[in-house]
């Protein structure tokens, strides 16, 4: 066999998760989300975080925020998704300094 196709049959294949998937995936695992005390989950694509390398935005309202529930939620999407994401709060939407930026995402957020 030669290197090549080993190669080619080896490599992963890097599939573009869409919106409707990756919210199909978070329905799927909505009792893990309860643990963190999430009132409501969105989904938002950007050209901003394509840019900074992450592929997927979640804006998030807690029932109980706390820094805990906020970093735990962070790892386990990290984790669920194998991908770098951005995970904002309706306050932290507020404060981007780049108002075009944050009425991107408040016009193209997708919640669960």
């Amino acid at each position: 066999m030669s290197p090549r196709l080993t190669q080619k049959t080896t490599r992963k294949s890097h599939k573009y998760l869409t919106s409707r998937a990756i919210i199909a995936k978070l329905r799927r695992h909505r009792d893990n989300l309860n643990r963190f005390s999430l009132q409501r989950i969105g989904v938002f694509r950007s050209p901003a975080l394509r840019r900074q390398g992450r592929s997927i935005g979640f804006i998030v309202e807690f029932t109980n925020p706390s820094f805990d529930n906020y970093m735990e939620l962070v790892d386990f999407l990290q984790g669920l998704f194998k991908k770098r994401v951005v995970v904002l709060t309706p306050e932290g939407l507020d404060n981007i300094r780049i108002k075009s930026v944050a009425d991107d995402v408040r016009r193209n957020v997708v919640y669960v």
